[in-house]
Protein backbone atom coordinates (compact mmCIF):
# COMPACT_ATOMS: atom_id res chain seq x y z
CA UNK A 1 0.00 0.00 0.00
CA UNK A 2 1.17 3.53 -1.06
CA UNK A 3 2.23 5.85 2.16
CA UNK A 4 0.36 8.52 1.17
CA UNK A 5 -1.72 10.38 3.47
CA UNK A 6 -5.48 8.99 3.74
CA UNK A 7 -8.29 10.66 5.14
CA UNK A 8 -12.23 10.68 5.71
CA UNK A 9 -11.83 14.72 5.64
CA UNK A 10 -12.22 14.70 8.97
CA UNK A 11 -9.72 16.66 11.04
CA UNK A 12 -6.78 14.68 13.11
CA UNK A 13 -8.08 16.12 16.33
CA UNK A 14 -12.40 15.21 15.63
CA UNK A 15 -10.92 11.89 14.13
CA UNK A 16 -11.95 9.90 17.56
CA UNK A 17 -14.81 11.53 19.24
CA UNK A 18 -16.75 12.86 16.01
CA UNK A 19 -16.36 9.83 13.87
CA UNK A 20 -15.29 6.31 15.28
CA UNK A 21 -17.77 6.97 18.32
CA UNK A 22 -19.99 9.13 17.27
CA UNK A 23 -19.72 11.88 20.47
CA UNK A 24 -19.98 8.82 22.99
CA UNK A 25 -17.68 8.64 25.84
CA UNK A 26 -14.66 6.17 24.97
CA UNK A 27 -12.53 3.96 27.04
CA UNK A 28 -9.13 3.18 26.91
CA UNK A 29 -7.99 -0.77 27.32
CA UNK A 30 -4.95 -2.51 27.35
CA UNK A 31 -3.23 -4.54 24.77
CA UNK A 32 -3.77 -4.36 21.14
CA UNK A 33 -6.47 -5.43 18.61
CA UNK A 34 -5.78 -7.94 15.32
CA UNK A 35 -7.75 -6.22 12.12
CA UNK A 36 -7.93 -8.45 9.44
CA UNK A 37 -9.11 -7.41 6.16
CA UNK A 38 -12.23 -9.77 5.29
CA UNK A 39 -13.04 -8.38 1.39
CA UNK A 40 -10.95 -7.67 -2.15
CA UNK A 41 -7.28 -7.17 -3.06
CA UNK A 42 -6.28 -6.89 0.56
CA UNK A 43 -8.30 -10.40 1.77
CA UNK A 44 -5.98 -11.76 4.31
CA UNK A 45 -3.90 -8.68 5.35
CA UNK A 46 -3.56 -8.30 9.01
CA UNK A 47 -2.60 -4.68 10.90
CA UNK A 48 -2.18 -4.55 14.74
CA UNK A 49 -3.50 -1.74 16.41
CA UNK A 50 -2.28 -0.42 19.83
CA UNK A 51 -3.26 1.90 22.20
CA UNK A 52 -6.97 1.78 22.00
CA UNK A 53 -9.81 3.81 22.99
CA UNK A 54 -12.78 1.85 22.15
CA UNK A 55 -16.83 2.79 22.70
CA UNK A 56 -20.16 1.09 21.84
CA UNK A 57 -19.80 1.96 17.95
CA UNK A 58 -16.13 1.67 17.30
CA UNK A 59 -12.41 2.06 18.21
CA UNK A 60 -9.53 4.12 17.44
CA UNK A 61 -5.79 3.73 17.92
CA UNK A 62 -1.92 3.63 16.35
CA UNK A 63 -0.82 1.26 13.56
CA UNK A 64 2.88 0.83 11.95
CA UNK A 65 1.12 1.32 8.39
CA UNK A 66 -1.81 2.72 6.98
CA UNK A 67 -5.18 0.73 7.19
CA UNK A 68 -7.23 1.48 3.85
CA UNK A 69 -10.72 3.41 4.73
CA UNK A 70 -13.29 1.33 3.81
CA UNK A 71 -12.04 -2.10 4.08
CA UNK A 72 -14.45 -4.65 5.88
CA UNK A 73 -12.88 -5.88 8.57
CA UNK A 74 -12.56 -8.36 11.69
CA UNK A 75 -11.26 -7.39 14.86
CA UNK A 76 -9.81 -9.87 17.52
CA UNK A 77 -8.85 -8.26 20.84
CA UNK A 78 -6.07 -9.12 22.94
CA UNK A 79 -7.88 -7.80 26.52
CA UNK A 80 -9.83 -9.96 27.95
CA UNK A 81 -13.64 -9.35 28.00
CA UNK A 82 -14.01 -7.84 24.43
CA UNK A 83 -15.33 -10.31 21.98
CA UNK A 84 -14.18 -10.22 18.17
CA UNK A 85 -16.15 -7.64 16.21
CA UNK A 86 -16.53 -7.06 12.40
CA UNK A 87 -16.62 -3.42 11.19
CA UNK A 88 -15.30 -0.81 8.97
CA UNK A 89 -12.14 1.28 8.72
CA UNK A 90 -13.78 4.84 8.53
CA UNK A 91 -10.21 7.07 8.74
CA UNK A 92 -6.58 6.45 8.26
CA UNK A 93 -4.70 9.81 9.14
CA UNK A 94 -1.01 10.22 9.33
CA UNK A 95 0.24 10.33 13.27
CA UNK A 96 3.65 11.58 14.05
CA UNK A 97 5.85 8.37 12.25
CA UNK A 98 2.39 6.16 12.50
CA UNK A 99 -0.88 6.62 10.95
CA UNK A 100 -4.41 6.84 13.19
CA UNK A 101 -6.93 4.39 12.40
CA UNK A 102 -10.55 4.37 13.24
CA UNK A 103 -13.11 1.43 13.14
CA UNK A 104 -16.89 1.46 13.46
CA UNK A 105 -18.26 -1.59 14.51
CA UNK A 106 -21.40 -3.12 12.79
CA UNK A 107 -24.35 -3.88 15.18
CA UNK A 108 -23.39 -7.42 15.37
CA UNK A 109 -20.56 -8.91 17.69
CA UNK A 110 -19.82 -11.80 15.10
CA UNK A 111 -16.81 -11.75 13.33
Amino acid sequence: MQQAEMSNGTPSMEFATQVVHDGNSASEIPGSVTVFHLEGETFGQMHEVIELSVSECGLDGRSSEPVSPGAVVSMGFEAPGHPARRGEVVGCVRHGGQWKVGIQFEANTAA
